[in-house]
């Protein structure tokens, strides 16, 4: 079976680290750069998808991709810079920062499944 269909993709990321580190490991503790922010990201997506769709009995099988607009979205504000962690180490560096981008981008999805 051939066909045509339209797909949208959301994704949404976020990272507050103003109460917490949550990329302090154990490689970074004597010399990373530690930062009090608040980091958002929203990546949205369309594409217009060609695909087949093969069916055994039970079994099938979804081979399709397409063309469409991929656009992100980053916001970042950074509250306080230290190159050591804890309290009070915080150097004020007050800093917001937008990236904005969208371009074309291609698809690809293969799906195998079991009909019941």
């Amino acid at each position: 079976m051939l066909y045509a269909s339209l797909r949208g993709v959301y994704r949404y990321m976020t990272v507050d680290s103003k109460n917490y580190i949550p990329w302090l490991n154990d490689f970074q503790r004597e010399e990373g750069d530690y930062r009090k922010m608040d980091d958002v990201v929203n990546i949205r997506a369309a594409f217009i998808n060609i695909g087949m769709k093969f069916v055994n009995h039970y079994l099938f099988m979804d081979i399709n991709g397409g063309y469409g607009i991929l656009d992100v979205y980053h916001d970042m504000t950074v509250y306080g810079s230290s190159y050591h962690p804890g309290p009070g180490g915080l150097y004020p560096v007050p800093l917001h920062d937008t990236y904005y981008n969208w371009h074309m981008a291609v698809n690809f999805n293969f799906n195998v499944g079991v009909a019941f």
